[in-house]
């Protein structure tokens, strides 16, 4: 599987499954995706989202129910408990060319991570399944490791900009953004701020 960033900005996401399981995976999307959510019922988190409910049973018998559902859809989560039904639609997603993340962890297109971000960025991490826990460890691990994650990003930005404005080479900047990124106090003086940060690199790197 391939990485990738995707923009989910209008597209539309059907998560089967009225759980637990389904209630964090619709949070997740209703970021940015149009979610719809099919199920007979839906937990107190799923009835309190913004996201779009229809009630349905997942069967054969409601197979064309289900086609009309995943009409003009992205992707679809399966998030029922019952791998048969998880199958058949998976089935359906096939012949209708709709993507499939298998939230009870089977085989599918698309894998959620587990992932740390902020406004200015974003980490992901996974083991394709085979070590659940892991991801979380590590997830956990960074934002312990890197609180002000979101302030050096913030900084190297205005570093940046203003070492292109110097005329700087790309390799010059590239030494010292990494630099900066290198040293511990530079880490520690953003729990000041990103100013105060600001002032301490530029004394180091920029106008030392």
């Amino acid at each position: 599987m391939i990485p990738l960033m995707i923009d989910l900005r209008g597209k539309k996401v059907v998560i089967f499954g009225g759980g637990e399981v389904a209630a964090r995976k619709a949070a997740f999307f209703a970021r940015e995706a149009a979610v719809v959510v099919v199920s007979r019922s839906f937990t107190a988190d799923l009835e309190e989202l913004a996201v779009q409910r229809i009630r349905e049973d997942i069967s054969p018998e409601s197979r064309e129910a289900i086609h009309r559902i995943l009409d003009g859809a992205f992707l679809a989560v399966l998030a029922t408990s019952d791998r048969a039904a998880n199958r058949f639609l998976e089935e359906i997603c096939a012949a209708e060319g709709v993507l499939v993340n298998d939230a009870m962890g089977e085989a599918g297109d698309v894998i959620v991570p587990s992932v740390v971000q902020g406004k200015g960025y974003v980490i992901a991490i996974s083991t394709y399944g085979k070590a659940p826990t892991l991801p979380r460890f590590v997830r956990e691990h960074l934002e312990a490791t890197f609180p002000h994650m979101e302030e050096m990003v913030l900084l190297q930005e205005s570093l940046r900009r203003e070492l292109k404005a110097t005329g700087t080479s790309w390799q010059e900047r590239a030494a010292i953004l990494h630099a900066v990124l290198c040293d511990p106090a530079v880490w520690n003086a953003l729990a000041a701020g990103q100013e105060t940060a600001g002032r301490l690199a530029r004394e180091r790197y920029l106008h030392g």
